[in-house]
């Protein structure tokens, strides 16, 4: 695995510098360790549209999201990613609405786009059976960097529906590094274990 030192580099792109650096002031505080679920105010209006359409049947509807390493409400700390707006809330709807478990029976590993212009997309793990969102502790994953430091593809998920770990293959930014290689995870219903990001405290396995 290689990593990456952190700072303004060209591949991070001075637009996802600048959101890293203000989300870091916006996040400032004691960080929270909270086992409680995070819904957003507009729980009730975002996706009724969507009401009645035909989700797979053992799917549980959105209820809300569990943050699992500290945090400052529904972003990990110095992250911009705020995984209780109403984009990630269509997001998630609509890979519950689509898609069946393909992680250790019951969850569903998903990617949701977040900075396409570098081929970013965030991770995270619905409970099929409850529909909570338990999101993992990176900012990113992306494809593996060229020469110039640009990632030119997305990375990979690679899970099956009995499988008890589930790995990422590309370019892993997580709290202003990068780190390339293939992660690996387990989830038993509560923490993430297995490979350990920057964001994931001893408290976290």
């Amino acid at each position: 695995m290689i990593k990456i030192s952190t700072g303004p580099r060209r591949y991070l792109g001075r637009a996802l510098v600048l959101g890293l650096i203000l989300s870091a002031v916006a996040c400032e505080g004691r960080p929270s360790t909270s086992d409680s679920l995070a819904v957003p105010d507009s729980a009730n209006d975002v996706g009724k549209k969507d009401e009645g359409s035909q989700r797979p049947a053992l799917n549980a509807g959105y209820v809300g999201t569990k943050m699992l390493s500290p945090h400052s409400g529904c972003s990990f700390l110095s992250s911009p990613i705020n995984f209780c707006d109403q984009r990630h809330r269509v997001l998630i709807e609509q890979v519950i609405a689509g898609q069946r478990p393909n992680f250790n029976e019951r969850y569903i590993v998903a990617e949701l786009e977040e900075w396409p212009e570098f081929f970013q997309r965030s991770v995270v793990v619905i409970n099929t059976r409850t529909g909570v969102v338990y999101p993992l502790p990176i900012d990113a994953l992306s494809g593996p960097l060229s020469s110039t430091g640009h990632s030119s593809g997305y990375g990979a998920v690679e899970t099956s529906v009995d499988a008890k770990t589930f790995c990422l293959v590309g370019a892993v930014l997580a709290y202003r590094s990068i780190t390339e290689g293939r992660f690996c995870f387990g989830f038993d219903g509560s923490r993430f274990t297995g490979y350990r990001t920057p964001y994931m405290t001893a408290d976290d396995q």
